[in-house]
């Protein structure tokens, strides 16, 4: 929901949405909030944006943990037909979609395997309606791209910083196997798969996924 201000418009025009851009975007935030060193904690394309970022500054990660991530091969028929439906689906977003009885159950239903509360599933379609739309097309464009699957294989084997992969059974948007075989390619990475979760394990069973965070955030560095 964010604006940018009109006199910054020009400088802006030269940004895009390019995943080590994010990373940069990270780092300037951390500066002006004054943090020299966190822990990382992020979700999907955001755990890709986090998995650069830790790379190029390891000196500010204690830990990070990477949830919902992997490495996944180009396949331009599919890539195309995928930012072809996004774009449409980015198009068309009336704000009476959210007046429909259920409509939110229906739009969390691929990314889900267990139900979750329904003030979260609302919430989640409420951030979809609401989106710039530049910035949504943006990531579409970013996330699923032949550099993308080029470059993330690349970057799980450099990671240098103790990091904390996990992955939901059932997810349909970036398959466990996915996970697994991102943190085959580093001993730094530990690997967790939550049984019976999909694309959001942190809240189709958040006791499990806190257990598993918190087993890995107590473990003294090696």
């Amino acid at each position: 929901e964010s604006d940018s201000p009109q006199e910054e418009l020009q400088a802006l025009t030269q940004l895009t949405y390019e995943l080590e851009e994010y990373a940069h975007d990270l780092a300037a935030l951390l500066n002006e909030l004054q943090i020299r060193r966190a822990y990382i904690h992020a979700h999907s394309m955001g755990a890709s944006i986090a998995t650069l970022f830790i790379n190029r500054y390891p000196e500010r990660v204690e830990k990070a943990i990477l949830t919902c991530s992997g490495v996944f091969e180009y396949d331009e028929k599919a890539f195309a037909a995928f930012h072809k439906f996004g774009s449409y689906v980015v198009k068309f977003r009336p704000q009476w979609l959210a007046k429909i009885p259920l409509v939110d159950r229906m739009f969390m239903a691929r990314f889900l395997h267990r139900p979750i509360p329904t003030a979260e599933r609302r919430a989640f379609l409420q951030d979809f309606l609401l989106a710039d739309y530049d910035a949504a097309l943006g990531t579409i464009f970013t996330s699923v791209s032949k550099a993308a699957a080029e470059l993330m294989p690349q970057e799980f084997t450099k990671i240098t910083v103790p990091t904390l992969l996990v992955s939901g059974e059932y997810d349909k948007i970036i398959p466990a196997e996915m996970g697994r075989q991102a943190a085959k390619l580093n001993q730094a990475v530990e690997y967790v798969m939550i049984p019976g979760t999909a694309h959001f394990p942190m809240l189709e069973d958040a006791p499990t996924y806190l257990q598993r965070v918190r087993e890995f955030l107590s473990r003294v560095n090696g």
